[in-house]
């Protein structure tokens, strides 16, 4: 909903306006670089203008995903307005990020400090977690050691970025999110694992993705010391239930002699398909 609120605000306040300045009119139509150098020289006294959303010409080109003619922008003083926010509260890469626009992500990553909190004591790892922005994680991930390092950090209402991610829904971000961090990670507020949660939302997809990556499904929740499955039956979540029904016989938890973490340990009946597919493709 709010993307779409986004969307619509966007197109009937501050498209028409944007596209009827030459600048504006050449980055929605992907002018060729020299051509959109030429207006930019020409027009420059227009390269700071702010439209009625709060949009700059950087969040225009984040948003239709123009990373050469954004390139040329932060080689002008519009550079200055990198931090500046729409209406909206958001900067040129929280849009990019909210339309999905991977390019300009990648060229603006460069120019903002990754690790830094935003709205909520959010990092960009919860916002991309929220929008299901498989790539833009990948990229925050990959690129920014602290913001990996900051992986469990929590928002104001005491949930990390993957969390968001399974509250939302998001299959796609749950299984970046999931790559890059600990199975068996368990809430400081709440005592859950990841598993329990999983098992609450009625996720039997992310049930069986967290089973791959090793985490063990049987574990107690810390406070009222109930299982993954002991959740589910909790709120009646049915798809959970039997997926756990199928995991939890076949698997034991065991120490792990050289790390001291869990390790799983086979039973001999038949591994499930749903298993065998997630294994298929590692």
């Amino acid at each position: 909903m709010k993307f779409l609120i986004r969307f619509v605000l966007f197109a009937l306040l501050c498209t028409p306006v944007i596209a009827s300045r030459r600048i504006g009119h050449a980055i929605i139509h992907d002018w060729k670089s020299k051509k959109f150098k030429a207006v930019v020289r020409r027009d420059h006294r227009d390269l700071l203008d702010v439209f009625s959303g709060g949009e700059t010409y950087l969040h225009l080109a984040a948003a239709q995903n123009r990373a050469t003619q954004l390139k040329i922008l932060l080689n002008t003083p519009l550079k200055d307005l990198i931090q500046a926010t729409n209406n909206l509260g958001e900067t040129a890469i929280e849009t990019a990020i909210m339309y999905g626009s991977i390019d300009t992500f990648e060229v603006l990553q460069e120019h903002y400090q990754l690790n830094d909190l935003l709205a909520e004591d959010e990092t960009y790892l919860h916002l991309a977690a929220r929008e299901n922005k498989a790539d833009q994680l990948e990229i925050l991930l990959d690129r920014s050691p602290k913001l990996k390092e900051s992986i469990r950090s929590t928002n104001r209402e005491g949930l990390t970025a993957i969390e968001v991610a399974m509250m939302n829904g998001h299959f796609d971000a749950f299984s970046v999110l999931l790559k890059h961090g600990d199975a068996n990670y368990r809430s400081s507020s709440s005592g859950w694992t990841l598993a329990h949660l999983a098992a609450r939302l009625n996720k039997p997809d992310m049930l069986w993705a967290l089973y791959v990556a090793g985490a063990v499904m049987n574990a107690k929740e810390s406070k009222s010391q109930l299982r993954p499955i002991e959740a589910a039956e909790s709120v009646d979540a049915q798809a959970a239930i039997n997926a756990l029904m199928e995991m939890v016989p076949k698997t034991a938890s065991t120490p792990n002699s050289r790390s001291g973490s869990r390790s799983r340990v086979s039973i001999s009946q038949p591994i499930s398909p749903i298993t065998k597919s997630f294994k298929d493709t590692d």
